[in-house]
């Protein structure tokens, strides 16, 4: 994690971290690993499958909310992990945090905050490893609290400057990039981004995401919203619950909008993390997620 192969595309805040750092020394624990991922490699997937098939699982526990099953087999014969340590070492450079970036900071300045006779125990988080293509990133919808007397007319005819308006027959997920579905006042709509704006931001190179048009043009330019990162007016929808989920909370108030991202691909996701930049905060919901309390690293 200090030198970088451990590679971070969201910046933590500090009250967040100090809450963590709370909370660590509270249980005495980690109550859930950190979620990393790293680009599929065939000779690991087939060892890691050889060894699920050489001995049966320590544990499996249900969760039907979620209709998902943990399922956990321990590895303990040292040739098994020396040849495991081995494959990363010659495939794996360096790896992904796709859920967990408060833990990982939050780790390490333990590690800075302890005294030398404490610092062993915190040289190390716990993690859980996923191949890339066993991943799904799903969309980190927003429901914003933040038209305050606007009527709906006047924010579409604001927003018509930058994008394509269609008016939808009921919520739908877009089904390509550069498009949000919005809803206002209890009516869809579909945001096409028009292509002036695109070529506005696509001269750097760099992957453009919905999430930074969403910020940047409704959000701040329409909304007035300066800080996306400490306004509490936005309220974050996780991915798995869907259309759903947005038209719920963005009906318990008259001045709330919502939108239904697109997902960012895992290419884009991977090209930030490498470039050393960072995606806005809540841009992705990764599925499966670890729960808290299956896994737990005690630190005292």
């Amino acid at each position: 994690y200090r030198e970088g192969k451990i590679k971070k595309h969201e910046k933590t805040l500090s009250a967040k971290e100090q809450q963590q750092l709370k909370l660590l020394l509270q249980r005495k624990a980690i109550v859930k690993p950190v979620l990393l991922t790293y680009p599929r490699v065939n000779e690991i997937d087939e060892f890691i499958q050889e060894l699920k098939q050489s001995a049966s699982p320590q544990t499996s526990i249900r969760f039907k909310k979620d209709q998902q099953t943990h399922t956990i087999w321990q590895v303990c014969e040292k040739g098994s992990i020396e040849k495991l340590q081995d494959l990363f070492e010659e495939h794996i450079d360096s790896c992904y945090i796709a859920d967990g970036h408060h833990r990982s900071s939050t780790s390490a300045l333990l590690f800075d905050q302890s005294s030398k006779e404490d610092q062993a125990k915190y040289e190390h988080f716990l993690t859980a490893y996923f191949p890339s293509n066993q991943l799904e990133i799903l969309p980190y919808n927003r429901v914003v609290d933040a038209l305050d007397g606007m009527s709906a007319t006047h924010f579409l005819v604001k927003l018509s400057k930058y994008a394509k308006i269609e008016p939808l027959y009921k919520g739908i997920e877009p089904n390509k990039k550069y498009q949000i579905t919005l809803l206002i006042e209890n009516e869809w709509y579909s945001i096409k981004w028009k292509n002036s704006i695109l070529k506005k931001h696509k001269k750097d190179h760099n992957p453009l995401l919905d999430v930074q048009l969403l910020n940047h043009y409704i959000l701040n330019t329409i909304l007035q919203i300066n800080d996306v990162r400490t306004d509490l007016r936005i309220k974050y929808v996780e991915g798995k619950l869907g259309v759903d989920g947005v038209l719920e909370k963005t009906l318990k108030s008259p001045n709330r909008l919502g939108f239904v991202l697109y997902p960012v691909k895992m290419k884009d996701f991977v090209k930030i993390s490498d470039q050393g930049k960072t995606l806005p905060p809540k841009s992705t919901w990764f599925e499966p997620r670890m729960r808290n309390g299956v896994l737990v690293q005690k630190i005292d």
